[in-house]
């Protein structure tokens, strides 16, 4: 086959298995497998390709249709403009989860002048490390630990910290939520489990057969995890500090109401993505007193 003709071939293909984006998914395949970008792809469309790249589409082709889902087949997908390496050993970085990274790069100004020492940003169950490598990569005078309670993701995070260079900024903590830190933190950012038990049969098949279920999974009402995070935060993080917490679309109201019992001194606030649904939590612990520095021992 031409390239034109496997284009044509592939896209046709993941259309028959009802995958909805096949033209751009069987774009992204053929792309992968000829190792070119889309320049190369249409400027040389009569190029023959070989038997064996015709057989390592065909392949890719099948565990696509078994709605293996397209980031774990091709290797990697991109978070917040940095490629990121992802596989089955932690979940595939959203669009929705770079509002978390926005979110923190507001708070970074507002607690940064209360220390002489490097920020403590910790990410909680950091699975790919996406937060944790972009946010080292943004706030350079920053020094980022993330926790997860799996060693394959954890894994996985430091090969993405080390080919973005920032693998000598990141601690990485194996345990649960907070509690493996060994200081107290100034910013913690989380992508936690928030699917309802009762909504688990109804995801796609891409995420309910091939995404790591502790990742995703967050009990009967969806906040079993958060619920364990916020309690902790009031013994491991320093003051002033801040939180940013992603959410699921009908949770804003609840943990919204669970935070301010837990933090009555600190703004609380849900912040919505651009179509009004819920999408993260942001806290604000201010100083205990109002004139309070913190110094490099704080």
């Amino acid at each position: 086959m031409t390239r034109t003709e496997a284009l044509r071939w592939v896209r046709q293909a993941l259309s028959s298995q009802g995958i909805a984006e096949a033209p751009l998914e069987g774009e992204l395949l053929l792309l992968h497998v000829l190792g070119c970008d889309r320049a190369a792809l249409y400027a040389h469309g009569e190029e023959l390709i070989t038997t064996d790249r015709s057989r390592r589409l065909a392949a890719l082709v099948v565990r696509r249709a078994q709605r293996e889902p397209l980031a774990y087949i091709v290797g990697h997908r991109e978070f917040y403009g940095l490629d990121f390496q992802v596989d089955r050993r932690a979940l595939i970085p959203r669009p929705e989860t770079e509002l978390l990274v926005e979110e923190a790069l507001k708070l970074y100004p507002l607690l940064a002048p209360y220390f002489e020492r490097p920020l403590r940003i910790v990410d909680v169950g950091t699975g790919s490390g996406c937060l944790a490598v972009t946010l080292a990569r943004l706030i350079p005078d920053s020094q980022v630990y993330a926790t997860d309670l799996s060693a394959e993701a954890l894994a996985l995070a430091e090969e993405n910290a080390r080919c973005h260079g920032v693998a000598g900024r990141i601690t990485f903590l194996k345990g649960d939520l907070l509690q493996p830190l060994p200081v107290l933190a100034d910013l913690v950012v989380a992508n936690p489990p928030y699917v309802k038990d009762s909504e688990w049969e109804s995801l796609a098949p891409e995420i309910r057969a091939h995404e790591p279920a502790q990742a995703l999974r967050g009990g009967p009402d969806g906040l079993a995890v958060i619920r364990r995070l916020l309690a902790q935060v009031p013994a491991m993080v320093g003051r002033p500090a801040a939180l940013v917490l992603e959410l699921g679309a009908d949770h804003g109201q609840a943990v919204h109401e669970l935070a301010n019992q837990l933090f009555p001194w600190g703004p609380c606030e849900v912040v919505r993505e651009i179509n009004g649904r819920d999408r993260a939590l942001v806290v604000q612990l201010p100083p205990q007193q109002p004139s309070e520095v913190y110094l490099s021992g704080g």
